[in-house]
């Protein structure tokens, strides 16, 4: 019975996570996204490997080979890149029972840490709806693979995976200092076997030069070129709430499950053991550092929350794990009972909070339908000027929230034809208005591309 209850309890947040994300991933491509998989077209491996020599303002051809994949298998259809985002996000659910278990924490514990890892309110939602948030899935499995090897003592391993989590985002350079730190917790007792250190800081510094000097070859932004809202700022106010926010959008559910489960489980006889002492410091020092650039950033994302909060989950579960070992038969089943309540309550909730991002994906889909239509007669590089309209209504996105400055790019992807299109409205003029006439004058009336004026007209 108690078994049973238990993997219903494990699979019915899977299957909330399936049923949610299945039916709303993939529903249209957004602003970054057509730019991102229009560049990342390869035909040969020659076009594969000019991927690591080009950028689009950030260096991450790991993320554009896998666009490339995607692109190859299924065109400009936005169904299979959402797919393959689910596909990610359950990858690094997986990854993260993985090094819960290299940490010898119980199984049911690992599985707790992946499960509090996908079924985040904030960062999961952003990293499979929007498909250029497949950045935070791939730098998180990558770097949580490297971080199960290094606790397994496959060095050598976890450094190729580092430098690919490299490859696929900016901030896993964090990795290597988290992991250096960890190299440190293994050796101050809590480990019984002692890594080689040297061989460890040897790798870790090549692997660190050999991905600047890769860079290097390339335009991406730096610290010191970045427009402002990626510049390092240390104001204290900003970096207070920087902190406030990021420890909400990476720890809030396992925390809230944490004293849940204290309350239901009991705590007065809980110990903790040296195993669990070791996942939960190794987990606070994966979380706090693993945020160190969200801290210093102006802009705000929940995406980079995604790593960082592995090491939460980690903690959550080393705790629920010490929790589950001091408690009796009937307060486990009362907690069990209870996971599977919550879980089903909180579909709605989940469902809801991925609308606003379905709906401007739909509506992105919906008017690049209208352009390719009312443009189809055109001359290539013909001028098409279309005049936007101003959301102030969250449910109602614009063309700017849709394509932003990636509308070229959009209609390229979807037609393989050219033509020079520009967006204008009265609160964000293009950036290089044309002195040509147009070809054709756009307009959206009503939520929908009309035509409202051509030449001689």
């Amino acid at each position: 019975m108690d078994r049973t209850l238990a993997r219903v309890a494990a699979l019915v947040p899977i299957g909330l996570f399936l049923v949610i994300y299945g039916i709303h991933a993939g529903h249209g491509f957004v602003q970054d996204d057509y730019t991102w998989v229009l560049h990342s077209r390869s035909r040969s491996l020659a076009d594969l490997a000019q991927l690591f020599v080009r950028d689009n303002g950030f260096y991450r051809p790991v993320v554009s080979m896998s666009f490339a994949v995607n692109e190859w298998l299924f065109g400009a259809a936005p169904r299979g890149y959402g797919l393959t985002n689910v596909a990610l996000a359950l990858a690094c659910a997986g990854a993260i029972l993985g090094l819960a278990r290299a940490f010898e924490l119980p199984r049911g514990a690992a599985w707790l840490a992946g499960t509090l890892w996908l079924m985040n309110f904030y960062f999961t939602k952003t990293a499979i709806l929007w498909i250029s948030g497949r950045t935070a899935l791939l730098v998180t499995l990558l770097g949580v693979l490297a971080a199960t090897a290094f606790i397994r003592h496959h060095l050598k391993t976890a450094l190729l995976l580092v430098a690919l989590a490299l490859l696929a985002k900016e901030e896993a350079v964090l990795l290597l200092f988290v992991l250096t730190a960890w190299l440190v917790v293994k050796r101050s007792g809590l480990d019984d076997r002692r890594p080689p250190v040297g061989e460890w800081i040897v790798g870790s510094v090549t692997v660190l030069l050999l991905y600047l000097a890769a860079r290097s070859f390339t335009t991406a932004m730096t610290p010191f070129t970045a427009p402002p809202y990626y510049r390092f700022t240390f104001n204290p106010l900003a970096v207070l709430r920087n902190v406030f926010e990021y420890a909400d959008r990476s720890s809030t559910l396992a925390a809230v499950v944490t004293v849940v489960g204290a309350a239901i489980l009991g705590f007065r006889e809980a110990r903790l053991e040296p195993i669990t002492r070791r996942a939960i410091l190794c987990g606070a020092i994966w979380l706090v550092a693993g945020l160190g650039f969200a801290y210093v950033l102006p802009v705000r994302s929940d995406l980079y929350a995604a790593m960082p909060a592995a090491g939460s989950s980690l903690i959550a579960a080393a705790l629920g794990a010490s929790l589950w070992r001091a408690s009796t038969a009937v307060r486990r089943r009362r907690a069990l009972m209870a996971a599977i309540v919550a879980s089903i309550a909180l579909l709605p909730v989940y469902w809801l909070r991925t609308q606003r991002m379905v709906h401007v994906a739909e509506f992105s889909a919906s008017q690049l339908d209208d352009l390719v239509r009312l443009t189809r007669g055109l001359a290539p590089r013909a001028f098409v000027e279309i005049d936007d309209v101003e959301s102030r209504n969250p449910h109602s996105p614009n063309l700017a929230a849709a394509f932003g400055a990636s509308v070229n790019d959009a209609y390229a992807l979807r037609t393989g034809r050219t033509l020079d299109l520009i967006l204008v409205n009265s609160t964000a003029p293009a950036l290089n208005p044309s002195t040509r006439a147009p070809d054709l004058h756009l307009a959206l009336r009503d939520g929908r591309l009309q035509v409202v004026g051509r030449p001689g007209s």
